[in-house]
């Protein structure tokens, strides 16, 4: 229960911490914290940072400044997310009675991350819901699968996705882990063989053909620059 709260308390900071003026300002590439910066700098201002901070002096162990590199990472992805529309995104999760409820989820999401690019990707996809370019399920389903990809894969994607024919760009192995992540489709086409020397033609075994779907095509387009 004491872990379920810590995790809360840093949800409900990280929620708080949509709604500053200048966060934006005050964080640097996405992976620049020093310990210091969490005790004297800047950054302890910032309630996600403040709130971790705390659980650091009480010695509970989150790999805190591991995972303050992944929020500053998630937050610096909103800088151009104007805090008008920022306050009123979080106001909106209140009356929804959504607000804790995102926030610990969006907690657990940037904790299981296992790349900052990664990171990074998660918080582009945030700041488009915010945006209202997708929803919140679409948001959730998308993060999901950034954090169980293979992110060479995912870059491959996004770098190849108009190119039809796959194998110029994936292996066998990149494409099963595509398709296992819902990001390719796959349909059963047909083959045929002609006989050169009589002229007939027989069915031949069907194969499968893959394609990148609707969904990769909303997370390139969404959650890669």
């Amino acid at each position: 229960m004491e872990v379920f709260l810590v995790i809360e308390d840093i949800g409900q900071s990280l929620m708080l911490s949509l709604k500053e003026s200048n966060f934006g300002e005050t964080l640097a590439s996405g992976a620049d914290i020093v310990v210091g910066q969490l005790i004297d700098g800047p950054l302890k201002d910032i309630p996600v940072f403040g709130t971790l901070l705390k659980i650091a002096n009480t010695g509970i162990d989150v790999k805190n400044l591991l995972f303050a590199k992944k929020v500053e990472s998630f937050l610096y992805q909103l800088n151009d997310i104007p805090r008008d529309q920022r306050i009123k995104f979080v106001e909106l999760l209140k009356k929804k009675g959504m607000y804790a409820k995102v926030g610990v989820n969006v907690v657990l999401l940037i904790e299981r991350v296992d790349d900052m690019d990664k990171t990074a990707i998660i918080g582009r996809l945030f700041s488009r819901w915010i945006e209202g370019k997708i929803d919140q399920d679409t948001f959730f389903r998308l993060s999901h699968i950034v954090v169980r990809a293979y992110l060479p894969d995912l870059k491959s994607l996004a770098e190849n996705h108009d190119n039809p024919i796959l194998n110029q760009w994936l292996s066998d192995f990149q494409t099963e882990s595509l398709y296992n992540l819902g990001l390719l489709s796959a349909n059963l086409v047909s083959t045929t063989r002609v006989s050169l020397q009589h002229g007939l033609s027989e069915e031949g075994i069907p194969s499968l053909k893959y394609g990148v779907n609707a969904l990769a095509r909303t997370l390139i387009a969404m959650g890669f620059d």
